[in-house]
């Protein structure tokens, strides 16, 4: 296995700092040189991973999570 790309890296380090989660538009606000394609295509990628979750249990929109 290779090294990870950029954006997963980048996305990874915002997740580490907060306990609760983001949202997707938040995650976009934290990362502004990465557009929404790259953003959704390496969540997904993490998500399949098990580095990150997506948590709808709360109110409102989805969130982030980081887990491993």
């Amino acid at each position: 296995m290779g090294r990870p790309a950029p954006v997963q890296t980048a996305i990874s380090n915002v997740l580490k700092k907060r306990r609760t989660g983001l949202t997707m538009d938040r995650l976009q606000a934290a990362l502004p040189k990465f557009d929404e394609k790259s953003l959704l295509n390496a969540t997904f990628a993490m998500r399949r991973k098990g580095l990150i979750t997506f948590d709808k249990t709360g109110k409102g929109r989805g969130k982030y999570r980081w887990e491993a």
